[in-house]
């Protein structure tokens, strides 16, 4: 099957590949040695930010997130821990009810934290993380803030049954379906193939879920066959593979 998470690459780095293997081992480390030591400087920066209420010097503060974001973008031992102990999970999920470019690297940043460990996910999703994220997939203005922040959703949704299932708790296969709707009916393949990734998660592990959810799933499913994009059609079949182990007949009668 594919993999729980996707990792989204730094969208600014350079895309060389290390022509030493143990050479490109010893930068790994140093890197995230270094990246760790940005950390605390980073993270005063912008926790003084949200306590002034955001109304401080904004571009001091998307530049400072940003840094982050790539920090957490790195390959090689990214700062997940650090940042998780430097408090910056409540500042990131305080920053999504912004508006403008910092709510787009703030979700990124969370995006990249759950891409690590169980105990990582479920650290963001404690401190409040899932209803501004699905507000976002709701009623952000900007398609490719909505397609980071199920991106998020994604990667949790995809770490194991009860993360999956306090998702679909709060609403977020509605929303979901709701986003691959209008995404292929603007032909928005980027978002779109984010979106049925997402739905494919929200049915995957076991336990299976509810058979009420599977059901919902897959009148959407079904019209996603009829799209001619091979990244969006592996991941439809991966989820209709999902609806079929977790509701025996079910996929059958959805599809036909």
């Amino acid at each position: 099957p594919p993999p729980k998470s996707r990792f989204p690459p730094p969208a600014d780095a350079a895309a060389e590949e290390p022509t030493d293997p143990a050479a490109a081992a010893a930068d790994a480390v140093a890197n995230a040695c270094s990246a760790a030591a940005e950390v605390p400087r980073l993270a005063s920066i912008v926790h003084e930010y949200v306590r002034g209420g955001c109304c401080g010097d904004a571009a001091a503060a998307l530049s400072t997130v940003t840094r982050l974001r790539k920090l957490l973008s790195l390959s090689g031992g990214p700062p997940i821990d650090e940042c998780i102990s430097a408090g910056l999970v409540p500042v990131f999920i305080h920053l999504l009810g912004g508006a403008g470019a910092v709510v787009f690297e703030a979700a990124w940043c969370l995006t990249n934290i759950v891409s690590g460990t169980t105990d990582h996910a479920k650290a963001v999703v404690d401190a409040g993380a899932i209803p501004p994220l699905l507000n976002l997939v709701q009623t952000s203005p900007s398609v490719e803030t909505r397609e980071q922040a199920v991106w998020c959703l994604s990667n949790v949704a995809g770490d194991c049954a009860s993360l999956r299932d306090m998702l679909l708790g709060c609403g977020a296969l509605p929303s979901v379906l709701s986003m691959i709707e209008e995404m292929a009916t603007t032909s928005q393949m980027g978002p779109l193939r984010n979106a049925t990734w997402c739905l494919s998660n929200l049915v995957r592990n076991k336990p299976a879920p509810a058979l009420e959810h599977v059901e919902r799933a897959l009148p959407t499913l079904a019209k996603l066959l009829s799209l001619d994009d091979s990244e969006l059609m592996m991941d439809t079949m991966w989820a209709l593979s999902h609806v079929a182990e977790a509701g025996g007949g079910a996929a059958d009668g959805g599809v036909s």
